[in-house]
Formats: C-alpha cells, structure tokens, sequence
C-alpha cells in the first residue's frame, strides 16, 4: 500500500499551531506539504480524501464544492449545515471540537471504504453538481438574505 500525502492548503487562524506541530518528531516519517495555493484544482484533481474542518459550517464551502467537484470523498466537521451538502455515503463527519483519535479514526475508516468503493468519489461528484446548481444556490443565498432582511427590519 503506497504512503498517503497529506497537503495541508490555505491559511488560518491556526497555521503557526500546525507548522509547530508538524515540526514534532512523530510527524517527520510522514509526507505532509503545507502551502498557500490558488490554483486548488491541482491538488484536488489527484487527492482521494478532502478534510472540511470548520468550526461553525462547511456549507456552503467553495473549496469543498471543488473537492467534491473532483471526486473526493470527504472528511467533515459535523456543524452548522455541513448536511446539507456531505452524505454518508461518500463521506465521515467528526464532531466539531474533534481530538487526534477521532481524525484519524475518520481518515483510517474512509480511505478502507475508498478502497472497497471506488465509485465513491463519482457520488460526490454527482451529488455537489445537483446539490449547488446556479438555481439551488441562488435559492439557498436568497433565503438567508431574506431572513437577514427580515431580522434587519425588527431592530430598526
């Protein structure tokens, strides 16, 4: 079995925490690239897992939509309305404030289903290009901004 790559794309509030972390000793065995890229589609066109670890939503998520474009299976944070776009069958959530096990357990259990699967990837692929058509998340963006509105116009 070939050794994962884990790339480790884009910034926040984290970033100083995690580049300390993976200087430790027990992270030098394994191949890890942190770096900053606009060009996702890169990575994402030969990745097989993609991690979504927010810690309020995942959706509506553009990086994850373009994994999920890609044909990754996903790793995701249960909050907010990730449901909304992660399923069960191309996917494992993790509870939000998740611990080492936990991730690790999730990544271990999806890339075995990946293996026994491999048509994985292609259902979330189908499943992102129904679920946010240009109609479906203009519908879903109009609905909040009509909440907002409706919150905005009872403070006034």
């Amino acid at each position: 079995m070939p050794i994962p790559e884990f790339h480790l794309i884009g910034e926040g509030p984290q970033e100083n925490e995690i580049s300390t972390l993976l200087m430790q000793a027990e992270y030098q065995t394994l191949k890890i690239y942190k770096y900053h890229s606009l060009n996702l589609h890169e990575a994402l066109s030969k990745s097989k897992i993609f991690f979504s670890l927010q810690l309020y939503n995942n959706y509506p998520s553009k990086s994850l939509i373009e994994a999920m474009s890609a044909g990754n299976t996903i790793i995701a944070t249960d909050c907010g309305d990730t449901s909304e776009i992660v399923r069960p069958e191309f996917s494992e959530l993790i509870p939000t404030y998740f611990n080492a096990v936990e991730i690790a357990n999730a990544t271990v259990t999806l890339y075995k289903r990946i293996q026994n699967n491999h048509e994985m990837g292609l259902l979330a692929r189908s499943h992102i290009i129904e679920k946010c058509s240009l109609e479906k998340m203009a519908e879903y963006y109009l609905t909040i901004y009509s909440r907002m509105n409706k919150v905005g116009a009872k403070d006034k």
